[in-house]
């Protein structure tokens, strides 16, 4: 019924092989989160609540792949009812490169398959550009890494490029330390302009990034004050973004990572 949620279970859809689940409405408009639980033999590794990947297409960019170590999975789905061959980019700080030994993917048809990208990123932030001769999508799942630390884990989903404007309700905090990942999939350059203001409406920071044809760009954010960040970009381009929080100086290595979106959805 409308203005009403529900939790659906899908434990029972656990085994060897990830899965994925679409979700389609009869009427209305629905949205949907999935609440992903990582454990250890004997303890919590981990939770986080994962949006959903953007709809299928034949080039879709996954932004705001936290740096430094600890495990990178790529999951991707293919919803068609024929194979697919996957192509996989890491949009890097000098532009894009394929990952060691997760340069493609290949999926049968409605399958899901996931690829270690640790390795070919090796600790870089980046955003992954998968291009695919059928659409598809997926989601990169990222695992915190600090000495004998307690992990934590972060989903970062596949979404549509940014038009206009982009935004994060949430930049930086008093409990951790904040990056803004900055990524272009489009094959020219973009220069990209953001903006980190206080709750108070206060700018507290402006400056611009120029962006290479699939490549990506990160910067520091600091603020003593909660505030959230206004990215700028421009017509028709193919930017996304993506906000990390860490908390490395703590028991656990707590991480978490937020899409950037765009508020004016008439223009899509």
């Amino acid at each position: 019924k409308g203005h009403d949620s529900q939790a659906v279970s899908l434990t029972g859809l656990r085994g060897e092989s990830p899965v994925s689940v679409a979700i389609q409405a009869s009427q209305g408009r629905v949205t949907a989160v999935a609440k992903r639980t990582q454990t250890t033999p004997i303890k919590p590794a981990g939770i986080d609540w994962q949006v959903p990947s953007v709809p299928p297409n034949r080039v879709v960019v996954i932004p705001g792949v936290p740096a430094d170590e600890g495990g990178r999975q790529l999951v991707v789905t293919n919803p068609n009812n024929s194979r697919a061959t996957v192509a996989v980019q890491v949009l890097g700080f000098q532009g894009p490169y394929a990952p060691s030994g997760a340069a493609s993917v290949d999926l049968p048809p409605e399958g899901t398959a996931s690829v270690n990208l640790e390795p070919g990123l090796a600790g870089e932030a980046a955003g992954i550009k998968l291009t695919s001769d059928v659409p598809v999508t997926g989601a990169v799942i990222a695992t915190s890494r600090s000495g004998g630390k307690g992990t934590d884990l972060a989903v970062q989903s596949a979404t549509a490029p940014l038009i206009g404007t982009g935004v994060s309700a949430l930049a930086t905090t008093n409990i951790a330390d904040t990056e803004l990942i900055i990524s272009n999939g489009g094959d020219s350059d973009a220069q990209v302009t953001f903006e980190v203001f206080s709750y108070d409406g206060v700018r507290l920071r402006t400056d611009d990034v120029v962006l290479a044809a699939n490549s990506t760009a990160t910067r520091r954010l600091n603020s003593p004050d909660p505030s959230y960040v206004v990215v700028n970009v421009p017509d028709d381009s193919s930017v996304v973004a993506g906000v990390v929080l860490t908390q490395p100086d703590r028991d656990v290595a707590g991480l978490a990572t937020i899409p950037l979106s765009s508020p004016d959805l008439a223009r899509r």
